[in-house]
């Protein structure tokens, strides 16, 4: 589902009046932030830059995906090779094409490893580079608009893309957390075998 940047604004209205015939104006209504919201995820996926970065990983996959076969077809001949041999019963020379064979195959596999994590990094750089320069133009955006806070409508990731400074409460809640919850003070596990007491917190792993 695409999602198109929307923008919830807030109206500031001044209201003026007269106070025993003489005019006064109330303080102004602090304006609320204005914020957006953009799908991260769609973008990196749609825009050019970012089909052109799955195009290329597709590519190096697709000959990486040559090489391997290349050298599992490689591989079968040999299997193939052993099994004559097994028939024949040439021990000493089994042996030798055993221990080639093995080889051979633990080499394809640490291949086939190395070759997903060349394109795994391959995507991430790609990615990143992506990323990077669309957090230049969030912040562009954000000063042409006026924008006060950016929201990631995509799931699964940090909601927050950008903030202006102003909106942050990040500080304040720190403060009176601190002021009322100084410290925690969690019962240490028993050392004791076949104890029952229990903790007065559990650390739970959390839930998939």
């Amino acid at each position: 589902m695409r999602y198109n940047p929307c923008f919830v604004m807030a109206v500031l209205v001044t209201i003026l009046g007269q106070i025993t015939g003489a005019e006064a104006k109330t303080p102004e209504a602090k304006k609320p932030p204005v914020i957006a919201v953009v799908d991260f995820q769609y973008i990196t996926q749609n825009s050019l830059a970012g089909k052109a970065v799955r195009k290329q990983v597709n590519a190096q996959h697709q000959t990486f995906q040559n090489e391997i076969a290349k050298l599992q077809s490689e591989l079968e001949g040999e299997r193939q090779e052993l099994r004559k041999l097994q028939e024949s019963e040439q021990s000493a020379q089994l042996i030798e094409r055993r221990r080639f064979f093995q080889m051979r195959t633990e080499e394809l596999q640490a291949l086939v490893q190395k070759r997903k994590q060349q394109l795994d990094q391959m995507y991430i750089e790609g990615v990143r580079r992506v990323e990077i320069e669309m957090a230049k133009v969030i912040r562009e955006i954000a000063s042409d608009f006026g924008i006060d806070i950016i929201l990631n409508a995509a799931r699964g990731q940090g909601i927050v893309l950008y903030a202006n400074q102003s909106t942050m409460i990040t500080d304040e809640i720190t403060r009176r957390l601190d002021v009322r919850l100084p410290t925690v003070r969690i019962a240490p596990p028993s050392t004791e075998v076949g104890s029952t007491t229990e903790p007065s917190m559990r650390l739970e792993r959390p839930k998939e």
